[in-house]
Parts: structure tokens; sequence; C-alpha cells
């Protein structure tokens, strides 16, 4: 169950209403999954313990940071670009997805550095992005 309606997308959408999740939870008898606001581990436990449901999702968060999850503080974002490369190109994952996953994972770290910005831009293959990832940190 998503805690927003479907006008509410964007940036600008809002807070996911836990209450609303919360009822629904308390008046079906199958599991329930819930969405909205997940954008760390503490805000997804606060989310179970709130909702009370049996498991929560996450989105955007997770393609930022996809060790959200994870209780490891502080990951290395170019490490983990650089093991999303070694699945991506083991899946033979098609680089426009590949471009647009680097870029979130890494935008707050490569802002301003025109430079790289211009190398994973121009990328063709995982195997390119692993070596301006590799070469860059």
């Amino acid at each position: 169950v998503h805690g927003r309606t479907r006008d509410s997308k964007g940036r600008n959408a809002g807070p996911a209403d836990w209450n609303v999740i919360k009822e629904i939870k308390k008046n079906v008898s199958v599991p329930v999954i819930a969405n909205g606001d997940a954008v760390s581990l503490e805000a997804a436990e606060h989310c179970l313990s709130f909702t009370g449901c049996d498991g929560v999702m996450a989105a955007y968060p997770l393609l930022v940071n996809p060790t959200m999850f994870s209780r490891e503080l502080n990951p290395d974002p170019f490490s983990v670009a650089r093991e999303y490369l070694d699945l991506a190109e083991k899946h033979l994952t098609p680089t426009w997805q590949i471009r647009g996953h680097i870029f979130k994972l890494l935008k707050s770290h490569i802002l301003g550095q025109d430079d790289i910005i211009r190398t994973y831009g121009t990328a063709q293959n995982a195997h390119d992005y692993r070596q301006a990832t590799t070469v860059r940190h």
C-alpha cells in the first residue's frame, strides 16, 4: 500500500500518509507491504513499527544508496558503483540503464566535477564506467 495518492507525485509530493496504511493493515487479513517515505533504514523500521505492516518497500532511495537496508555506516559509493557494474555487465544491462543508475549512485559525489560527469556521460558500456569509476577513486 502506497501512502500517497495518484495525484501526489514527484519531488514535491509531500509526506506519505502512514495513518492510512496503518488503517488498511488493521482491516485486512492479508500481508501488507508499506510504501512511501522509507528513505533510510531507521525510517523503514519506524514505518514498520508505526503501521504494523509485514514489510516495507523503497524505490528511489535504494537507487541512490543500495546499501540503505544494511547496517554499514558510510559505505564507499564508488565501491558500491563498481559492484553494481559487475552485476550490470554479468546481466548484459543496457548502457542507458547503467548511465541512469550510475548517476543516481554517484550524483552527490561528482557534482561540480565536469570532467567526471563528461566521462560518465560518454561511456559506452559497463567496462567504460568501471574504468572511469576506478580511475576517479
